[in-house]
């Protein structure tokens, strides 16, 4: 419930639907990805200097923390076949030597596993949430906003305290 409650917040801020959609896919990526990593780092680095709505990107990292979990078989076997592939192993091995390069953690199957899906998923993943935060705005929150419980609840002066300027 409290996760709905965030998620309602989060779409119903003053943030533009695209700062949104772009917090949800920085999340999405640092869901797959060791905080304590480089490019773990990066992402939250990126999270901080970029204009983004910080809730979304917290909340995806959350959500997306717990899908790579469920699919943690996958990313196992997806790193496995990635980093034995046999055009790829002096590639892996070069880039290993380099004490930059160990700090992505890349020669764990499961990180790599992890970040490959990402990766390829990220493109699909990107324009699907933009169109679900945009046709919320554009239907369900305009629907909501005209219902008689939340026109009822907006009178009531803890529920004005706590709704964000856009509100419900």
């Amino acid at each position: 419930m409290n996760f709905i409650a965030k998620l309602l917040t989060i779409l119903h801020s003053d943030a533009s639907n695209k700062q949104i959609a772009a917090g949800l896919c920085l999340g999405f990526l640092m869901g797959f990805s060791p905080l304590l990593s480089l490019q773990g780092l990066l992402l939250v680095l990126v999270a901080f200097t970029v204009r983004i709505q910080f809730g979304s990107f917290m909340l995806a990292w959350a959500l997306f923390s717990l899908v790579a979990l469920l699919i943690r078989g996958l990313a196992l076997s997806v790193g496995e076949s990635v980093l034995l592939h046999e055009g790829t192993q002096t590639l892996w091995q070069s880039l290993y030597s380099s004490q930059l390069i160990q700090l992505t953690w890349f020669n764990h199957t499961r990180v790599m596993g992890e970040l490959t899906i990402a990766l390829m998923t990220l493109p699909l993943v990107a324009p699907l949430l933009y169109w679900l935060v945009a046709k919320y705005r554009q239907t369900a929150m305009v629907w909501l906003k005209k219902q008689p419980v939340v026109q009822f609840l907006k009178t009531f002066r803890l529920v004005q305290i706590f709704l964000p300027s856009k509100g419900i």
